[in-house]
C-alpha cells in the first residue's frame, strides 16, 4: 500500500487538472474556429466568449485546413 504525502496528492490533483483543461481548451478552440469560419462569427467576440485571445484564436484559424492551404498558396485537390 503507497502513502504519498499532501503535497504529493495536490501535485496529482493539479496534473490531472491540468490535463482536464488542454482538453476542455481544445474543444473550446475547435468550437471557436468552427464558429469563425462556418458560422459567419467575427472573431473577437467569438474570442472573448470562449475564452481565448483574438490572437490565439486568430492562430487557430490559420492553421485550420481549409485556410492553412490557401495562406501557404497550396491548392486544393
Amino acid at each position: 500500500m503507497a502513502f504519498y504525502t499532501e503535497t504529493e496528492k495536490r501535485l496529482r490533483l493539479l496534473d490531472r487538472q491540468r490535463r482536464a483543461l488542454d482538453m476542455r481548451r481544445d474543444a473550446v478552440t475547435a468550437t471557436a474556429v468552427d464558429l469563425v469560419l462556418h458560422h459567419g462569427q467575427e472573431l473577437g467576440p467569438t474570442a472573448r466568449r470562449a475564452g481565448l485571445t483574438a490572437h490565439a484564436l486568430r492562430q487557430a484559424v490559420h492553421a485550420h485546413p481549409e485556410i492553412a492551404s490557401i495562406l501557404l498558396g497550396v491548392p486544393e485537390g
